[in-house]
């Protein structure tokens, strides 16, 4: 959960987002599109970690052994911990991410064009695409060790619920500030100030998510 709310790209997407609107529109307009973006990453993140689940449960019944499963996946965060650490963030002010150039100008085109709900839900959508290739074997491992919770139903509907909340983590706290009149450039700021801390801290999330299942599973 921590790894997806602190993932960048989606949170990104959604400042310059919110800060087109808020000079193009009225403040009631401008916080109903920053919903509505919300909306859009919250419901391709539940479709998704969703289908993976339901995947995993229909695999349950063929008797998989899902402890070796988890090693592919678990080698999979040790390579992408060296990925965040190394090129997450480009080497530039600012905090430009790993995307081409060319898409991070699409996204911002796209972001500066958003006139309706509809357009600023498909941009929280579509937002959450680049960074699939991380957040995929994210849920697999989720997945799988919710499953393997020994409680009730109820339990481990409460981890996929919060699994799935925590990727808006960070919109909804930027939504939240910008009510109070917080600006978005100096969250701007901190995001640029701190990107070292965030690449290394996601780079760390990810190696010790890897080496706990791998602890867990009795692979080491």
């Amino acid at each position: 959960m921590l790894i997806l709310a602190f993932l960048q790209l989606s949170p990104g997407i959604f400042s310059l987002l919110f800060h087109y609107a808020s000079g193009k529109y009225s403040r009631n307009k401008a916080s109903d599109l920053a919903i509505f973006y919300i909306f859009g990453v919250e419901t391709i993140t539940a479709t998704i970690f969703l289908i993976i689940y339901f995947i995993f449960c229909a695999l349950a019944s063929f008797s998989i052994d899902f402890d070796l499963l988890t090693i592919p996946f678990c080698l999979v965060l040790i390579f992408y911990s060296a990925f965040c650490l190394l090129f997450y963030f480009k080497k530039s002010p600012g905090t430009k991410l790993f995307i081409p150039r060319s898409l991070a100008k699409k996204f911002d085109q796209k972001a500066k064009s958003v006139k309706n709900r509809s357009d600023s839900f498909v941009l929280g959508a579509i937002s959450t695409v680049p960074e699939l290739f991380i957040t995929i074997p994210i849920y697999c491992i989720s997945a799988i060790e919710i499953m393997k919770i020994g409680e009730t139903p109820l339990i481990r509907a409460t981890f996929v619920i919060l699994l799935i909340l925590s990727s808006i983590l960070q919109q909804i706290i930027m939504h939240f500030l910008k009510h109070f009149h917080f600006s978005l450039a100096d969250f701007q700021k901190f995001r640029t100030k701190n990107k070292l801390f965030f690449r290394i801290f996601l780079a760390f999330l990810l190696f010790l998510l890897a080496i706990l299942i791998f602890i867990s599973e009795g692979n080491i």
